[in-house]
């Protein structure tokens, strides 16, 4: 682990403070275990092992994780967000696979 990556100190300050961000896919790869531990430790929901497709995303500053954020596959009925976007069964079947859910931001 980086070492700044320990750094736990609360920051302060605007978004325009913290810039450039950078972000780093951190799914299977040794980076993964502090989006792991940053989602058990401070999310509301905690972390449980997600089932399916996933990506995995630490945002940085300077080389300290600011945020760590996930998406997974869309789920495959959501009667609102069909309606909304107007997909029928067939549109529904066609697209779905260009929709991601977001299932963690911390």
């Amino acid at each position: 682990m980086h070492p700044t990556w320990a750094d736990k100190h609360p920051v302060f300050g605007s978004l325009r403070d913290f810039q450039p961000l950078t972000l780093l896919r951190v799914s299977e790869t040794e980076e993964e275990e502090v989006w792991d531990y940053m989602v058990r430790t401070w999310h509301y929901l905690g972390y449980q092992q997600m089932i399916g497709q996933r990506i995995k995303y630490l945002v940085l500053f300077q080389d300290r994780p600011m945020a760590a954020i996930s998406f997974n596959r869309a789920s495959f009925h959501i009667r609102a967000r069909d309606a909304w976007l107007g997909w029928g069964e067939e549109g529904r079947q066609k697209l779905l696979a260009h929709v991601v859910n977001n299932n963690r931001f911390l």
